[in-house]
């Protein structure tokens, strides 16, 4: 198991590191300082290019098909899993708000959230370390520890890998790894 994780991940993080590497050289900055349009097509390309090497990984290396990418399984998975963490996102804000811990000071057009270097980032990266975490190293853990093992490892490793961010600390990556 540790040997598929090990190609997998090399697969998925280098198709990735050799577009950021094509995209910066042609735009001569790197992809966090593209052009907003080169952004979009950078971010776009990555998240297809991690899902086409994946599905090369498990028909390749693990020789059976993608059965949880599968068109059908793949849309109803985006949308449920959209649909809750939208859910989710909006009551953590409403508690918030009824504390006096939020205010909202004022709206925006979708449009200012499509162009924001935010919300392609987290597109970016959202989406591949969804690919990363739950479809190579949870699902392959899985098949010789059980759920609830690869479970804990998966999300502790998640979660401490996130002790890099800005301002992370020791609670931060505890309650990244419970989320």
């Amino acid at each position: 198991p540790l040997v598929r994780i090990a190609i997998a991940l090399a697969l998925i993080l280098g198709s990735v590191t050799g577009l950021s590497m094509a995209f910066s050289a042609f735009t001569q900055s790197p992809p966090i300082a593209m052009p907003g349009k080169t952004q979009v097509l950078y971010v776009l390309a990555s998240v297809v290019a991690g899902h086409l090497v994946y599905v090369f990984f498990v028909k390749v290396v693990e020789r059976r098909e993608v059965s949880e990418l599968s068109p059908g399984y793949f849309f109803t998975e985006i949308m449920e899993g959209a649909g809750m963490g939208t859910v989710l996102m909006a009551l953590s804000m409403f508690i918030l708000w009824t504390l006096n811990v939020y205010q909202i000071n004022g709206l925006n057009a979708i449009d200012s959230l499509v162009h924001s270097t935010h919300f392609r980032t987290a597109l970016f990266a959202g989406y591949l370390e969804e690919l990363i975490f739950r479809a190579v190293i949870f699902r392959i853990l899985e098949e010789k520890l059980g759920t609830w093992l690869s479970l804990l490892l998966q999300a502790v490793l998640f979660g401490f890998l996130h002790a890099s961010n800005p301002g992370a600390s020791l609670f931060s990556s505890l309650a990244i790894s419970l989320e």
